[in-house]
């Protein structure tokens, strides 16, 4: 057969054109020994009353001649195809290897070959990931990273209820006014100094202090407070420190919202037991910076001094839990037994559906055209192949 006009080609020619584009779906030379052992080639082998490839050795030889970089498929396709392959093994991963079964010629029983498996790292990752026991160790690491963040909430929570209820006084210990004030002398007396004439670098004269101002000035009266023997009881903070507080409970609570939403994300994303345990530790560190820069910064008088502080005692505003069921819901018994691992289950169960399993048969139908609802499957069927060969058998003539 040959092709006198470029107006149309024989359907025979069209064939042999749909076989090899979809031998090119494989992509990966290394995959050949597979589908010679899935049976593509059966019905090519040549025999006493027909002709084809003599033995397993050509049939594999045509198929690395095919999937070969520079090979049959990245010279008849567009170029796209190489981006194309180039992106499947980026998606399937590190290819890893393992000895095969032997494989008989069906044509003739002396013909064997020893094949080589090949398996795709990502594969082995999400195969991981949806098993029971990956998905059990997700849950529990879930549930420590719930259990942390509603220790942080419940901290907020009696911040923000502190912050409501303790009594306030009017004095600054930030001493705001007397530090805006001299900046504002200093400010006033260079201006005058150079409408004056003067070069001014000259400071203001200091203005004679009064006893009861220098009492004022004492940081030991910038809030209300007293000794009882060694110990020291605040009786009200100033309106600077309840701003403070303040600013502290509204960034506490964002960062909370924030860790739980991003938190999750990132253990759920995570699909390796290594990385798993080490994501879910630095998570938890974060927590523990305040604690760590305490430790670290504050020094030992201070720290002292604040041990030696009677706890602050105040009428808190929560609501008391009255009834038994009310009482049991609120509980952290019915929280950490029943209702975080619930909510542990249904996401790793909703993670599981949506976003797992969906990428897994994704990439077995990339790597390996298989899969339920994957396209190429059928093409790479047996019985798909054994009617293409029989549609091309004059081309082994």
């Amino acid at each position: 057969l040959t092709v006198r006009k470029i107006e149309a080609i024989p359907h025979s020619f069209f064939e042999i054109w749909m076989g090899l584009v979809t031998l090119c779906a494989a992509t990966d030379i290394r995959r050949c020994g597979q589908l010679v052992h899935s049976g593509i080639f059966d019905s090519a082998m040549a025999s006493d009353n027909k002709k084809g490839f003599q033995n397993l050795d050509a049939a594999m030889d045509y198929c690395q001649k095919v999937l070969r970089p520079g090979g049959l498929c990245d010279n008849v396709l567009p170029v796209t195809y190489i981006m194309y392959r180039q992106q499947v093994r980026e998606k399937c991963g590190t290819p890893h290897f393992s000895h095969g079964m032997d494989y008989a010629n069906p044509s003739n029983e002396h013909d064997v070959l020893h094949l080589v498996n090949v398996e795709y790292e990502k594969i082995g990752q999400f195969e991981m990931a949806s098993g029971w026991k990956f998905r059990f160790f997700l849950g529990l690491i879930l549930l420590v990273w719930y259990v942390n963040l509603l220790g942080e909430l419940e901290a907020v929570i009696l911040l923000a209820d502190f912050l409501w209820n303790y009594p306030v006084c009017d004095r600054d210990p930030f001493r705001t006014r007397q530090f805006l004030s001299r900046i504002s002398g200093r400010i006033t007396a260079v201006f005058r100094n150079q409408a004056e004439g003067g070069d001014g670098h000259r400071s203001p004269r200091p203005s004679p202090r009064h006893p009861e101002s220098a009492r004022q000035m004492n940081p030991a009266a910038t809030y209300l407070h007293g000794k009882d023997g060694d110990e020291i009881y605040i009786e009200a903070i100033s309106r600077p420190h309840k701003v403070t507080i303040a600013l502290m409970v509204v960034v506490r609570f964002t960062l909370i919202m924030y860790m739980a939403g991003v938190g999750t994300i990132f253990i759920l994303t995570t699909y390796s037991y290594p990385d798993l345990l080490m994501n879910a530790v630095a998570l938890a560190f974060v927590f523990e910076l305040p604690e760590f820069f305490y430790n670290l910064l504050v020094g030992h008088q201070e720290k002292e001094q604040l041990e030696s502080v009677r706890p602050l005692r105040f009428k808190s505003s929560l609501p008391k839990l009255e009834g038994t069921v009310v009482r049991l819901i609120a509980s952290k018994y019915f929280l950490g037994l029943f209702l975080f691992p619930a909510l542990c289950y249904g996401l790793v169960e909703w993670n599981h559906r949506v976003n797992i399993a969906p990428v897994s048969e994704a990439l077995q139908c990339v790597c390996f055209q298989q899969g339920p609802r994957c396209v190429t499957e059928r093409f790479m069927d047996r019985r798909w192949w054994d009617h293409h060969w029989s549609q091309v058998a004059w081309s082994f003539t």
